[in-house]
């Protein structure tokens, strides 16, 4: 098993390098996008050679009639010369896998078994292993042979047309022993140290988590403002004794007096809301200072809107705190007044009319080119004919030359030659596309002819079977 190296070296200095593994029987070698290898040589044809891998030898065959030797065996270190370019050919042996880690096992164990590999070329058939007294039979074209091996430590090869057979013995562990393996060699001395710490050090950690004593903790509850404020003093006073020598004049006066007094709430009740009102009056007067300002941002701000210039008008009553809006949104003064009369605008299409939208909606700047359709260079394969996809295609050339002429605007410049591979589905309809070669370099325009190609829809092909089309376009300013 080996791989074939090739490096191509032009006389300009350019390079490139292939590998191919003895696994693949023919290799293509040309300039045509179809072949396997594609040559940096421009003066090769597209078909140029093939590589071929017999009988684990490799071959290269030349289609020039005019080669005096055609087919030449291709050895380590070959070098092959063209007009403008070589060819260097180098052998890497790959060593076997299977073989290669078989024979680097040393195995021992109470069981002796048999280990038997068969191959052919450069591939493994199958693998067995077996007692060592078992009989081996393998078939080959319908013939049932039987393959003596010799019961040893060392390979013993048997080779049947082109098959080989490989066998060998190897000592194996008993399947039952391993479940009575001991500790000791399940896990070794230093391994069960570091076990037991870590279990150790965890009942540790668990044991000091649960019966550590938990700190109390002192709850310090701040007392709310108005609590804090507010202080009660009740005082007892002597009842003041009224005059005897008081006239009844003095009582009809002070009569209305005392009804008041009597109406009026006790001066320790007095004292009391004198306090709090002392004690909570801020307070109250921030909360209801934050649903006014709530209430003002609720409210409707959108009075009449007949083409005002955005910030010269006033704000209204949502930013009346703020102040009225100009058109640097720095000024906020006064408050807004106006009328509920609806809402429109009288600019190119508002909502009086639809007398502006043409020109609001007017398209954008596109540049001049042409399309042109490459027929030599297309390539067609499946059930339709060239014509029939020649002729829808220039039919949808308008879309897009579309695409091409919008990034004329933006690069007067652009153009180029772009192929477009995609395939037509037994229905007509184009399933995949992709650009497989691009002068143009112009994602814009490539993506946009893209999604127009995606929505073609080709006649139904012979049979139902698919078509890929290769088609090239050229696009030019004019």
């Amino acid at each position: 098993m080996g791989i074939l190296q090739i490096k191509q070296i032009t006389k300009k200095g350019h390079s490139k390098v292939w590998k191919i593994d003895s696994k693949q029987k023919l290799v293509t070698f040309g300039t045509s996008r179809k072949i396997n290898m594609s040559s940096i040589d421009p003066s090769h044809s597209p078909f140029q050679a093939v590589f071929e891998n017999k009988n684990n030898k490799w071959f290269f065959i030349q289609f020039d009639n005019h080669c005096k030797n055609p087919c030449i065996e291709i050895t380590d270190a070959f070098k092959y010369e063209f007009e403008n370019s070589c060819l260097e050919f180098k052998m890497i042996e790959k060593p076997e896998f299977v073989s290669q880690k078989l024979d680097s096992v040393h195995t021992s164990g109470p069981l002796q078994r048999k280990i038997i590999l068969v191959s052919r070329g450069s591939k493994v058939l199958q693998t067995e292993v077996s007692d060592v007294n078992t009989p081996f039979y393998y078939g080959i074209n319908g013939t049932k042979h039987l393959i003596n091996f010799k019961n040893s430590a060392n390979w013993d090869h048997h080779s049947i047309e082109d098959f080989n057979f490989k066998s060998k013995l190897i000592q194996v562990e008993d399947l039952k022993g391993l479940t009575k393996l001991p500790s000791e060699k399940i896990i070794d001395r230093e391994s069960k140290k570091l076990v037991y710490a870590t279990l150790v050090s965890m009942f540790a950690l668990i044991f000091m988590a649960l019966f550590a004593k938990k700190p109390e903790m002192a709850i310090n509850t701040p007392l709310p403002l108005s609590a804090q404020n507010i202080i009660v003093k009740l005082d007892k006073k002597d009842k003041i004794k009224k005059p005897k020598n008081q006239t009844t004049s003095s009582k009809k006066e002070s009569a209305p007096k005392n009804q008041a007094a009597a109406a009026a709430p006790p001066p320790s009740s007095n004292k009391v809301n004198a306090l709090l009102k002392g004690a909570i009056g801020a307070r109250i007067s921030q909360l209801i200072g934050k649903v006014s300002s709530t209430d003002a941002r609720t409210a409707n701000v959108i009075a009449t809107a007949q083409g005002i210039k955005a910030g010269s008008g006033p704000s209204g009553r949502a930013l009346a705190a703020l102040g009225n809006v100009d058109s640097s949104g720095r000024n906020w003064t006064g408050e807004a007044v106006g009328t509920v009369s609806g809402v429109g605008t009288a600019g190119i299409a508002g909502g009086r009319g639809t007398a502006g939208l043409g020109s609001g909606l007017a398209a954008g700047k596109t540049g001049s080119g042409g399309i042109g359709l490459l027929e030599d260079e297309s390539e067609v394969e499946g059930g339709l004919d060239r014509d029939v996809i020649a002729q829808y295609i220039k039919s949808q050339l308008g879309k897009l030359l579309s695409c091409y002429e919008r990034q004329l605007a933006v690069n007067k410049d652009l153009g180029g030659k772009v192929s477009v591979k995609f395939v037509i589905s037994g229905t007509g309809q184009v399933i995949t596309q992709n650009i497989v070669e691009t002068g143009m370099r112009d994602q814009t325009t490539e993506s946009c002819m893209l999604s127009n190609i995606s929505k073609w829809k080709f006649p139904e092909p012979k049979g139902g079977t698919k078509v890929v089309v290769t088609y090239p376009f050229l696009f030019n300013t004019k």
